[in-house]
């Protein structure tokens, strides 16, 4: 009988923990502005700008989205705007504030730095 449960499992599709932990963002937003990174010299990413894109449902992978608690950064670096410099604050810089104290001991004091624009 566990034999025939777990054949039984086989055939289901399986998510994985990112499928499972990202939210989709919801299509009441029809727009999205993307910070580009250039990742080439993972060493040294470089801010590249800020880039534009009509909401499309099948990239909830590429958002990244998922919700934190009201007034603190959401869980990934990806947030709802709701004005502009109020959610910059709180939600995008915050979140890499906290990301940096959170893994001091594992970043290079190069990668401690954030950009002067924040």
């Amino acid at each position: 009988m566990i034999e025939a449960v777990y054949q039984i499992s086989l055939t289901q599709k399986t998510k994985d923990f990112l499928e499972e932990f990202i939210e989709d963002i919801g299509n009441n937003y029809k727009h999205v502005f993307k910070i580009k990174l250039n990742i080439s010299n993972i060493d040294h990413p470089l801010y590249e700008g800020i880039d534009y894109e009509e909401f499309d449902a099948n990239k909830k992978m590429k958002y990244f989205y998922k919700r934190g608690n009201p007034n603190v950064p959401d869980r990934t670096p990806t947030s709802k705007i709701t004005k502009i410099e109020k959610t910059f604050k709180n939600k995008i810089k915050n979140f890499f504030l906290k990301y940096s104290q959170t893994n001091e001991d594992q970043l290079t004091k190069d990668n401690k730095k954030l950009p002067k624009s924040f």
